[in-house]
């Protein structure tokens, strides 16, 4: 019985806005990595993979700016 190996792609990934992609393969599966710039923050999936379909396995994220708002509520003020 012979094995046959096959290679399997997707179609290629977007840029993102404000962050990067990195397209990587073992061999076997072919994944694609996303990072963010200073100052924004990911939003969805890290990382994708490429199905047995040609499809990739998740929608790509999205880099947003990075907010962190102040909140007195969350916080208490001594005063003595």
């Amino acid at each position: 019985m012979e094995m046959f190996s096959f290679a399997v792609s997707c179609p290629p990934e977007s840029p993102v806005v404000n962050g990067n992609v990195t397209l990587a393969t073992n061999g076997t599966v072919t994944f694609v990595e996303y990072t963010c710039a200073d100052g924004y923050e990911l939003v969805g999936a890290s990382k994708l993979t490429c199905l047995t379909n040609g499809t990739w396995d998740n929608t790509p994220p999205q880099c947003c700016m990075y907010t962190r708002s102040f909140s007195p509520q969350y916080y208490s003020i001594n005063t003595y």
